[in-house]
């Protein structure tokens, strides 16, 4: 593997990160407008959970068509693909009919669910000697992309007198501002030439797999499903939309050490259940004391609230 030149290594490593940030932008900006979103639109309980859950039926669904895509394009390529469509779905989802707010919300959840996939795969192929690192940056990145659209959707929303589409459509400036700083790697990347891709039907049979599988799907059911509901219970206990907001960025802001400790942890034990098992339960007390403590002491536990995304940098 030939050395990159470190100016280009940096460049690289500060563009996925970039890129990271704006995987959670387009899910967790609904959470603190789903009440306005119900108010204005009717919708009912039913269709808001829809809405919310959409973005998570996208990964699961759509992320095993992403190293196929990569393979046919390139990563690079690929991750470009991605991010002009989360800004087409930003778009979308400005236009007036009801529709186009899930029809956007689709597109996105598509071209997240190819980032997700394909990032990871990146950081391990190109920063082979600092992957718990790189890593630990995309992780944390991640959530400070989900606090930040918690915590100043609405507060700049309501500065700038825009309404519930609106203030979903400015994250789509973000998704550009990635897109352009992104678009170098796509130049400068050739077409990947896969030959004799390894084939894995035997992961079927194995039941780590399956364990993996499991932990990972419950753990992001868990991050997402706090994540669109965190601020309406917060609003249903009297909280104004705006504290809601910050109520959930304050919990994904709580994940900021984690994300970017966890990952360097990781790559120094042979086994991660422990570890695993540990954040598990620091997400579950955290969700029990919300849920259970009355009043607004149950904000003191919004930092552990919010199950952590936890990615590995190991293999």
């Amino acid at each position: 593997m030939q050395t990159r030149p470190v100016a280009s290594s940096l460049w690289l490593g500060a563009a996925i990160v970039l890129v990271a940030a704006n995987l959670r932008p387009a899910v967790v900006g609904v959470a603190p407008l789903l009440a306005e979103i119900r108010a204005g639109e009717g919708l009912s309980a039913t269709a808001a959970g829809v809405l919310t859950a959409l973005p998570l039926l996208c990964f699961g669904l759509l992320a095993p068509a992403a190293p196929g895509l990569a393979r046919r394009i390139g990563m690079e390529r690929a991750l470009l693909l991605a991010l002009v469509v989360l800004c087409a779905g930003f778009a979308v989802r400005t236009l007036s009919p009801l529709a186009a707010l899930f029809a956007g919300t689709v597109v996105a959840g598509a071209a997240i669910a190819i980032g997700n996939v394909l990032l990871p795969g990146l950081i391990k192929r190109d920063f082979p000697h600092r992957t718990g690192l790189m890593t630990g940056l995309y992780t944390m990145a991640i959530s400070a992309g989900g606090a930040l659209a918690a915590g100043v959707t609405v507060p700049v929303a309501q500065a700038a007198g825009l309404d519930w589409r609106s203030a979903l459509g400015m994250w789509g400036l973000f998704a550009a501002l990635a897109l352009l700083c992104w678009l170098p790697q796509a130049r400068r990347a050739r077409r990947a030439v896969v030959v004799g891709a390894p084939r894995v039907r035997g992961l079927w049979r194995q039941p780590l797999a399956w364990q993996v599988t499991g932990f990972m799907g419950l753990q992001s059911f868990g991050f997402f499903a706090s994540a669109a509901w965190l601020p309406a219970v917060f609003v249903d206990r009297g909280a104004d939309p705006v504290t809601a907001g910050w109520l959930l960025s304050l919990a994904s802001f709580g994940g900021l050490v984690g994300s970017m400790t966890a990952p360097v942890l990781a790559t120094r034990f042979r086994r991660q259940g422990a570890l695993a098992a540990a954040i598990t339960a620091i997400a579950v007390l955290g969700l029990l004391g919300v849920l259970l403590v009355p009043g607004a002491r149950s904000c003191r536990w919004c930092c552990s609230a919010c199950p952590k995304e936890r990615r590995s940098g190991s293999r």
